[in-house]
């Protein structure tokens, strides 16, 4: 992998790896927020409370994708990932999940931290989507 001008980055909210002159970091374009507002910036860091990276702070340069984890053996099914994170998180939180963002991002940072986090999850411990329901539904 190497670094790519930000200009060819995803737009479609895809968690990437963001460069600058000072630092980098995991994040993603989020033009707008919910209210509307949009900040003239458009990167958002996974890393500073999901919010979006002052201008002052930084501007991202370049970005490259995320490596796959450790021992990965297969690119996740992201829309069976996706409709059991969904089973789960209305399961357990008996909560609406709302993905109307511009970049089809759940409403709900903690929803859209929920899902980073079952994607970390499925990604290390290698189950499929069939599997993780079945030993949610097992007794």
């Amino acid at each position: 992998m190497n670094w790519q001008p930000i200009e060819t980055a995803p737009k479609d909210g895809s968690l990437i790896l963001l460069g600058a002159p000072n630092g980098v970091w995991v994040g993603k374009h989020l033009p707008a927020y919910t209210s509307g507002f949009a900040p003239k910036n458009p990167w958002s860091s996974m890393l500073l409370n999901h919010d979006h990276m002052a201008e002052r702070y930084t501007r991202p340069t370049h970005w490259m994708p995320l490596p796959a984890a450790p021992g990965a053996e297969a690119p996740l099914d992201p829309a069976g990932e996706r409709e059991a994170f969904e089973a789960w998180f209305s399961a357990a939180h008996h909560d609406r999940l709302d993905r109307n963002m511009p970049d089809k991002s759940y409403n709900s940072p903690g929803a859209e931290c929920a899902w980073s986090a079952w994607q970390a999850r499925a990604t290390s411990a290698h189950q499929t989507p069939a599997e993780t329901l079945a030993a949610k539904e097992s007794p």
